[in-house]
């Protein structure tokens, strides 16, 4: 009976262990101090999400308080600075919120020097805020992001560029004397900017293709300043997020009239996924060197996943990257199908052609091989 109760005791103790050992590994962030820029809802709410499930205090910016002070964008969208906090919180990371319109260079200021008084210090900056226009008579047009050029006058050109490239520079200027201040880790502190593929590869319209590309140069070039302070910064490609505003273009079948591109399920990222890997290239890229390495380059949301095997906390898979064989080979012979389907059905009858089937037959079929991003800048695939 004593051995027996010894035993036991040793199991108890293991359990404990264990457990305390897991909670301690997970909230690895637990003295980081990171601010995410436009984190109400889409990429940048992943992103505060991800980092609070690492247990870091997450600075988080909107222009809505709260659901009775909402905007009138985020009235469609949804996403309040309450509700995210209280799901940073509820994570185990702190949460705080703070009203930014970061078309105010005043507001910008105000929110570092916030983190600066309660902080000391800042470990990460994300600039993700980024603002789609809205046509200045107020007529709503779901097509806007799709048109030409000379039908997205000046004010869409200033709205995509302020909130989204230039954003991004104000924020970084006001964060780097933070990102500066002596810590006790290790760590070099990060800056991310949330860019897109629209930055090499055509997309959506030409201001957000230079806007996009405008962010990547600017990686680089803060990079060569900042290499000298010990901060790194890096320009972050996520692949097709299922995002409020892009879950109902993906549902609708929109984007794949407009792209030629059907995604199958799991090749659809979540929010969180690129939170997952900040956080992996804040820690692990520190630790073995490849935070280094990419440093003032592009990096990929779905190539660091594979690199550091995070899975995508929807999906449960590690998605292709865009650039990938794996990716645009399914996508694109999906999309033929179900164009040709929509727009013919007689032609196809459901006789022979099943969806499932085929994107099965195609998702193992096609290699997990990266195109140069040389190919990738060669523009949108035909629609002729």
């Amino acid at each position: 009976r004593k051995g027996g109760f010894n035993m036991k005791l040793w199991i108890f103790c293991i359990v404990i262990l264990h457990s305390n050992a897991r909670i301690i590994l997970e909230k690895s962030l637990r003295d980081v101090v990171a601010c995410v820029t436009g984190s109400t809802r889409g990429i940048g709410k992943g992103i505060a999400l991800a980092l609070a499930e690492k247990g870091a205090t997450v600075y988080v910016t909107g222009r809505s308080a709260t659901k009775e002070t909402i905007t009138e964008t985020d009235k469609q969208l949804g996403g309040c600075l309450e509700d995210v906090v209280a799901e940073v919180n509820k994570l185990g990371g702190i949460g705080i919120p703070v009203v930014v319109d970061h078309r105010d260079d005043t507001q910008v200021k105000s929110l570092f020097d916030k983190i600066e008084s309660e902080q000391g210090r800042l470990d990460i900056l994300i600039n993700n805020a980024f603002q789609i226009p809205t046509r200045p008579d107020g007529i709503f047009d779901k097509d806007l992001l799709f048109r030409d050029f000379w039908e997205q006058p000046g004010w869409y050109w200033d709205a995509l560029i302020n909130v989204g490239l230039r954003s991004h520079y104000i924020s970084s200027c006001y964060a780097v004397p933070l990102l500066r201040k002596k810590r006790s880790s290790q760590r070099k502190p990060l800056i991310v900017h949330i860019s897109s593929f629209g930055g090499v590869s055509y997309s959506f319209n030409v201001a957000y293709g230079v806007g996009k590309a405008g962010v990547d140069r600017m990686a680089r070039d803060m990079n060569q300043e900042l290499s000298k302070l010990g901060i790194v910064c890096v320009s972050l490609y996520p692949g097709v997020v299922r995002t409020e505003r892009m879950q109902e273009v993906l549902d609708s079948g929109d984007w794949r009239r407009k792209t030629g591109l059907e995604l199958p399920q799991a090749f659809v990222e979540s929010p969180q996924l690129s939170g997952k890997v900040i956080a992996a290239l804040f820690e692990q890229g520190n630790d073995d060197g490849y935070l280094q390495e990419v440093a003032g380059k592009v990096c990929v949301t779905a190539e660091v996943a594979k690199k550091y095997s995070i899975v995508d906390p929807i999906s449960l898979t590690i998605p292709p990257s865009i650039r990938s064989v794996k990716f645009l080979l399914p996508s694109l012979a999906l999309g033929y199908m179900e164009n040709l389907r929509e727009n013919d059905s007689s032609n196809l009858g459901g006789k022979w052609y099943n969806r499932e089937k085929f994107e099965r037959f195609l998702v193992g079929l096609a290699p997990d091989i990266l195109l140069p991003m040389s190919i990738m800048a060669q523009g949108a695939p035909s629609q002729g």
